[in-house]
């Protein structure tokens, strides 16, 4: 929820020919923005797994849910961190090739621009997305996790005996 960032997504897409889907959270009024360029869809929440599959890039704060849906889907990443796990999370998108990472205190309009056309254009961004996503839809999930959290358990309790 940042007023300035959505302004200079605004400014940054407002005459490229796609949609540009803006989620700017539930605290903020989508009716106190003035000029949103025609090719924008602003919302307060998106069922955001079913509009990763059809996304060509995803701009996002990097939070690892978030993150980890996008290349679920082998969607490439333009991060602009700001707390947390975020930076972390960045830093291992940019790391595998999947994404670029923004400083915050540097992001204008045009950076973002740039970066968001760098990472569309650049098949590798896609490829290795594609390659993190086929790694976590392999890993088997919370399944998996419980099945050798219990084998862990249960190797550990055989020895005991």
């Amino acid at each position: 929820e940042q007023p300035e960032l959505y302004e200079k997504c605004f400014e940054a897409f407002k005459d490229v020919e796609a949609t540009v889907v803006l989620v700017v959270g539930k605290k903020i009024n989508i009716n106190q923005f003035e000029n949103i360029p025609n090719n924008f869809k602003l919302y307060n929440y998106v069922p955001q797994l079913e509009v990763l599959q059809h996304a060509h890039v995803f701009v996002t704060h990097g939070g690892m849910n978030s993150s980890s849906e996008a290349l679920y889907y082998g969607v490439p990443l333009v991060v602009i961190p700001v707390t947390g796990d975020q930076p972390l999370v960045a830093k291992r998108v940019t790391e595998v090739g999947a994404g670029i990472r923004i400083n915050r205190k540097e992001l204008s309009s045009e950076l973002l621009r740039e970066t968001v056309e760098k990472v569309m254009d650049d098949v590798t961004f896609k490829e290795n997305s594609r390659k993190v996503g086929e790694s976590l839809r392999n890993a088997g999930g919370y399944n998996r996790a419980v099945d050798e959290i219990f084998k862990m358990r249960m190797n550990s309790y055989l020895k005991l005996k």
